[in-house]
């Protein structure tokens, strides 16, 4: 067997990993992309009895030992959903594909008879869509484009582009869509970017970003919260905001309707209260009688005090009354 053979299957996931761990420098020959379809065996002949990984084994075989051939293609595309490609001769190899262009490209064998097997339906489908995907993995990884043709030098090649080797592959089944192909290309290798490309961070509403505060001039490794000041566009932004007006407003309402029912309550029950602290004064006159302490020399203070212990609990009891 040849000293460089891969030979294993690749789900997309694993294809895409593979590629990726792929040193640029050891790719920096290729400068194409070539398909190609098997003929033999066709998609029904590859969905028989014999399994997919025997008859990988013995397409090596064919062309080392019957072709005399010293590599072979870089893969082979199955009619499969779960694995996108078999692994053939390593990327960084040169293969023997198509005679004109092993030089500079990598090629890959759709599994498939095009001339006469449907591309665009059932299993053909199949392998369509991983040759597609393949193709855009790798044209990235390039930094190359599939429609910038140029015979032999850039852009998406067939093999019967390769007029002396005498091959119709990819098949005709094929060939009269390539644009389309191509494109479809181009298609999927746009929505890998997308995949692949972390979203932009979100804008921070003006709102929320005026109330940022900016940190002390000596930066984030001298970090001093005493010195933070918030900005003073937020200050301005509620300023302009119907709803900070409307809450403040509400407040003041409740606070002077609340004053003005502790005040009513106090005008009608003045006469009261003045009653009740001069009961208060009498007692503490003759407790201070008792204790002989001179009480005239705080009479102000108790009176205020007085005063406001039974403002207070006049305003209590016209609060249990009216709840």
């Amino acid at each position: 067997m040849w000293a460089k053979f891969d030979g294993k299957p690749y789900t997309r996931e694993q294809f895409k990993a593979m590629v990726k761990a792929i040193p640029a420098s050891k790719l920096a020959w290729v400068k194409m992309l070539c398909v190609h379809n098997t003929a033999v065996p066709s998609i029904a002949q590859w969905m028989g009895s014999v399994s997919a990984a025997q008859r990988i084994k013995n397409l090596q075989y064919f062309y080392e030992n019957e072709r005399g051939w010293s590599a072979g293609p870089h893969g082979f595309i199955p009619p499969s959903k779960e694995t996108v490609i078999w692994g053939f001769t390593p990327f960084d190899t040169k293969g023997v594909h198509a005679s004109c262009f092993n030089g500079a490209s990598l090629g890959f064998e759709m599994v498939g008879d095009f001339d006469t097997e449907d591309f665009n339906s059932g299993p053909g489908a199949l392998v369509r869509d991983n040759t597609i995907f393949i193709l855009a993995v790798l044209y990235r990884k390039l930094g190359l484009r599939p429609d910038n043709y140029v015979k032999g030098v850039s852009g998406l090649h067939f093999h019967i582009d390769c007029g002396r080797d005498n091959h119709a592959c990819p098949g005709k089944l094929v060939r009269v869509g390539r644009e389309g192909f191509v494109q479809a290309v181009l298609d999927e290798m746009e929505r890998q970017e997308r995949e692949e490309t972390p979203p932009a961070p979100a804008e921070i509403p003006v709102a929320m970003a005026s109330t940022f505060v900016i940190p002390a001039a000596d930066g984030p490794a001298g970090y001093d919260p005493s010195a933070v000041k918030p900005s003073t566009n937020a200050l301005v932004v509620a300023a302009k905001s119907k709803t900070f007006w409307g809450l403040l407003g509400s407040a003041v309402m409740t606070a002077v309707s609340k004053m003005s029912d502790w005040i009513n309550v106090i005008i009608d029950s003045f006469g009261a209260i003045v009653n009740e602290t001069k009961e208060q004064i009498d007692s503490l006159e003759l407790v201070a009688g008792w204790l002989r302490l001179n009480l005239a020399e705080m009479v102000v203070w108790v009176s205020v005090i007085c005063l406001v212990v039974a403002g207070v609990r006049h305003i209590a009891l016209k609060k249990v009354a009216t709840s």
